[in-house]
């Protein structure tokens, strides 16, 4: 009895441990941002989707679609107002995206048209402003920008 007592204690000190642990790993970050602050970003997100489709058979066929986007970017303030971005210039050092569709033999990767490119990002009234500052800046690629701010 006394030796499995010990088990359920040494179980139990592991997950309090465990816990203070998690604990410790949790913080929040609380700044202003100001005019000249300066910030390189890495950005990388992942996305798997599996479909089933239902066969007459009863039985089911499955397609995996996979997706990856990653970004690292540059960015400088340029004006700031009660701690908040005004306006801020973001140069991306490379953009790429790379998919899988279903039935493709294997997955292509593409630069996006953010790769190399100067933005300069004004906020008024809570919307993004974007003006490319060394390109020629399509519409589609415009709304890109504006909902990456």
């Amino acid at each position: 009895m006394l030796r499995r007592f010990a088990g359920l204690a040494l179980v139990a000190a592991i997950v309090l441990c465990a816990g203070a642990v998690i604990a410790q790993e949790t913080y929040e970050l609380k700044g202003k941002q100001a005019k000249g602050d300066k910030e390189t970003g890495v950005s990388t997100m992942e996305f798997e989707l599996t479909i089933s489709i239902p066969t007459p058979d009863g039985s089911a066929q499955n397609m995996k679609m996979t997706s990856s986007t990653e970004e690292k970017y540059a960015e400088e303030i340029l004006e700031a107002k009660d701690g908040k971005i005004v306006k801020a210039q973001r140069k991306y050092h490379f953009s790429r995206e790379t998919s899988q569709p279903p039935g493709a033999p294997a997955p292509s990767t593409e630069t996006t048209c953010l790769h190399g490119k100067l933005y300069e990002v004004a906020m008024t009234d809570g919307k993004a402003a974007v003006k490319c500052l060394n390109a020629k800046l399509g519409d589609e690629d415009k709304k890109k920008i504006e909902n990456a701010f």
